[in-house]
């Protein structure tokens, strides 16, 4: 569990996630969101266009055991909770509706101190986008009810088995409407294990280096 302090409300910054990797010492547990996001990324240094009014937050907390597989399927579920019905998983860290992407998760880890500190973003899109490829939510909590419902939501999935997250996760999972390739090749999923691999047809492949597409 996360024992949460206050959010940290910034009227506008380039990046919450930067914020949060640049501070020393680190700020932990304890959301950072803002209004307005100037340079927001995700994966790979990609750029994430947020416009105000989105749910756009990172947090920074300290552990031992949790491998980022684990947190990104306990991080997806607390935002499919808050978040209503209508939502869908697209692996790794991606999250749907209507089959077009609305939101993502960003996982970084360093060590810290003999631990493990990692720093998790978060951003929905809650306001429509001009950009065809992407879709929304539509939520009618404000933003520090969404942040509340979230932590108290991530907290639970903490208590919760793997076998329990897992079963959860792959539930929210559109396998008939995806492919998937490694190195540019189809592959057939068999298994989808906790740990982010999969059996296929090249052997036990990490999800890391698989693509998804949606057909």
């Amino acid at each position: 569990m996360i024992d949460w302090k206050p959010p940290l409300i910034l009227a506008s910054i380039p990046s919450t996630q930067d914020y949060l990797i640049n501070m020393t010492p680190p700020l932990l547990n304890t959301v950072v969101t803002t209004n307005h996001q100037e340079k927001g990324r995700g994966t790979h240094q990609r750029t994430w266009i947020s416009e105000p009014g989105d749910l756009i937050f990172s947090f920074s907390f300290l552990h031992q055991k949790m491998s980022p597989s684990e947190l990104v399927m306990m991080i997806s579920l607390s935002l499919l909770d808050i978040l209503g019905d209508g939502l869908m998983i697209k692996p790794p860290n991606d999250l749907l509706i209507n089959q077009k992407k609305c939101g993502g998760i960003l996982i970084e880890q360093k060590p810290y101190s003999h631990q493990t500190l990692t720093t998790v973003g978060i951003g929905i899109n809650l306001i429509p986008k001009s950009n065809q490829a992407y879709s929304h939510v539509q939520s009618g909590d404000s933003l520090e009810v969404l942040i509340a419902r979230f932590q108290e939501s991530l907290n639970t999935q903490f208590k919760a088995s793997l076998k329990t997250l897992f079963e959860r996760y792959q539930s929210y999972i559109p396998w008939k409407q995806l492919k998937v390739f490694y190195q540019t090749k189809e592959v057939d999923v068999f298994t989808l294990f906790p740990n982010f691999t999969c059996e296929t047809s090249l052997g036990i492949i990490s999800m890391a280096h698989l693509n998804f597409e949606i057909i």
